[in-house]
């Protein structure tokens, strides 16, 4: 899954997240002046809101996106974590139904 991280340009305060994402084997984390466009998944922050790319994807998309806190906590990060793996679990099922659960 590709997950856009759009930040402000500040490495120090946004190492944690990068370090998360590049620990889970299904993300592949995308940074850039295209990555909205190659993305399943957006992360931004308040200020980015306003930018065009960002006004443009999250109306499009509002259940891939996440406003992210750089003073972010642990419970912020299992938050995080539950989105991306039901994304992900939705993309499977949709690319193989035999993988839904049970209704």
């Amino acid at each position: 899954m590709k997950v856009a991280v759009i930040l402000e340009p500040n490495d120090l305060l946004h190492r944690r997240l990068n370090r998360f994402l590049d620990n889970m084997s299904f993300v592949d984390r995308l940074t850039g002046p295209d990555a909205l466009q190659q993305c399943d998944f957006l992360i931004t922050e308040v200020s980015m809101l306003i930018t065009p790319q960002t006004q443009a994807f999250i109306p499009n998309y509002p259940q891939a996106c996440l406003i992210w806190d750089f003073d972010a906590n642990a419970i912020d990060y299992h938050h995080l974590h539950q989105k991306l793996i039901a994304l992900r679990n939705r993309r499977l099922v949709a690319l193989s139904p035999s993988l839904a659960p049970d209704a």
